[in-house]
């Protein structure tokens, strides 16, 4: 049986292993035979009055600080924070990409068809004004699954963007963590781990790790392989992007056809560029490009000394000419 002692002793053990806990918090959706008991004037409708399907078996939920749900959402993050006092971050899923309407509401703001409704994400946004003070207080990290809107950003230290390979949406919430990190949390990544690891690198985010026991068993025993492979020789050029942020200088970048890439500053200030080339694997028979000429212009070129490059292709650091 779970208890509140039993989730205390977890989170010990994991921060014994240099885990770090967040606890998980939800505000949009209700189950259906709790919400529809407890809070059934707080559940969304549309406009032809329908109560709103969300995750399973859930009600899309409004959980504005003036209506029953949002007050109970709020007590419940105090009593979160409280019982699990040890834990060092909250993850805030589904937080913020809701551009439902609610006809059972009126914002004030928001009409639709000549009728008055309620923005379901201006009810993230009011409660995060209350619970973000929380977690500074306590020095907790906070993050969240895919926000949607820069307005969401604020008080979110980094973002995990459940996506998949949909490249045009992560492209798309890179931009979101111009100065904050984002991994990308893709369920099948032991299908297609190549092009889900190049992805990241060209747009400065982490990974997730390839799980033997959940995503590896997706894929087919060549999938599986491919998988392990590319984890190999792609992971140890995501230690290169840690703490990384955006270089923001115009044409900062200049790269041969055939060639995806960005430019990234390093927390020792060295930059780095991430290049990937979108006609080449580790799997097929085409050798590496050579001699690929890319134009960095950077403010403080003159202070660059020498450059290395490392590679999915083989293993250290070769001298690159400047």
């Amino acid at each position: 049986t779970l208890s509140f002692e039993k989730v205390r002793k977890y989170i010990a053990l994991a921060q014994k292993h240099g885990i770090t806990v967040h606890l998980y918090y939800n505000i949009i959706d209700g189950q259906k035979h709790y919400v529809t008991k407890e809070f059934p004037e707080s559940i969304v409708r549309n406009e032809r009055g329908e109560l709103v399907e969300a995750f399973h078996d859930c009600y899309l939920m409004n959980a504005d600080l003036d209506l029953p749900f949002g007050k109970h959402c709020l007590e419940q993050f105090t009593k979160l924070l409280d019982t699990y006092s040890k834990a060092e971050a909250v993850f805030f899923d589904v937080y913020g990409r809701h551009y439902d309407l609610d006809f059972g509401h009126d914002d004030g703001l928001t009409m639709a068809n000549n009728k008055p409704a309620y923005c379901v994400k201006f009810a993230f946004l009011r409660l995060m004004e209350k619970i973000n003070p929380m977690l500074r207080e306590r020095g907790m990290i906070f993050s969240a699954n895919k926000p949607e809107g820069i307005e969401t950003m604020r008080g979110i230290d980094y973002i995990m963007a459940d996506e998949g390979l949909d490249s045009e949406r992560v492209e798309a919430m890179s931009y979101y963590a111009l100065f904050k990190p984002i991994i990308v949390l893709d369920g099948r990544i032991a299908t297609r781990a190549e092009p889900v690891f190049q992805t990241c690198l060209r747009l400065g985010m982490l990974y997730n790790d390839l799980d033997p026991d959940r995503d590896l068993e997706r894929g087919d025993q060549t999938q599986q392989q491919q998988a392990l492979k590319a984890l190999e020789v792609y992971a140890p050029l995501f230690d290169h992007l840690i703490g990384r942020t955006w270089v923001l200088s115009a044409n900062a970048l200049d790269l041969p056809e055939g060639v995806l890439g960005n430019i990234f500053r390093q927390p020792s200030e060295d930059y780095i560029v991430a290049l990937v080339s979108d006609d080449r694997s580790i799997f097929d028979d085409l050798p590496p490009r050579k001699n690929v000429e890319v134009v960095v212009r950077v403010p403080d070129a003159k202070k660059i000394a020498k450059a290395e490059t490392y590679s999915s292709d083989y293993k250290g650091t070769k001298q690159a000419t400047i």
